[in-house]
């Protein structure tokens, strides 16, 4: 019974002990163009010391951040995301021993649309790395949904 609460007590102290690491925060807004044109913006606040991973990487590295959309009638995605160079190093890696393209402090991502009814429901996720000088945590997926063409234009925020 003593070497029960003695296990107990052990993995209650790792527990207690261990810290949850959130060092991205992504905020989600658009920005009306047209009557039926919007962009899209994500932007992650990212904690000092921590970075975020371009969409553009090679093989064999970080995992680059990505997008997904959920297609429906509603809208038609116009390009490609784009990703500001503001914040962007680009430089040797040791970590992955390559050459890598990361954000330090803020990464804006952004998209544009088009809305083919009146309004539209735009739902999807986006999926990132992030990594300091010591440690990299797991991809992390955050949903995000925009509502277009109403009057509360962003519904999200991570």
């Amino acid at each position: 019974m003593k070497n029960l609460v003695f296990i107990a007590a052990f993995f209650y102290s790792l527990v207690a002990s261990s810290q949850i690491f959130n060092p991205v925060k992504w905020e989600f807004e658009s920005n009306k163009i047209t009557d039926t044109e919007f962009e899209l913006v994500f932007t992650a606040n990212i904690d000092q010391h921590w970075a975020v991973y371009s969409q553009f990487l090679d093989d064999g590295g970080p995992i680059p951040t990505g997008f997904t959309f959920e297609g429906n009638e509603n809208y038609t995605l116009i390009g490609d995301v784009t990703e500001s160079d503001d914040n962007k190093v680009t430089k040797h890696d040791p970590v992955f021993e390559m050459t890598v393209s990361k954000f330090y402090d803020k990464a804006v991502f952004k998209q544009r649309v088009k809305l083919n009814n009146n309004a539209g429901l735009i739902k999807g996720s986006l999926e990132f790395m992030t990594c300091d000088d010591e440690r990299c945590l797991p991809p992390t997926e955050v949903s995000f949904e925009f509502n277009l063409g109403e009057e509360s234009p962003v519904l999200g925020e991570s």
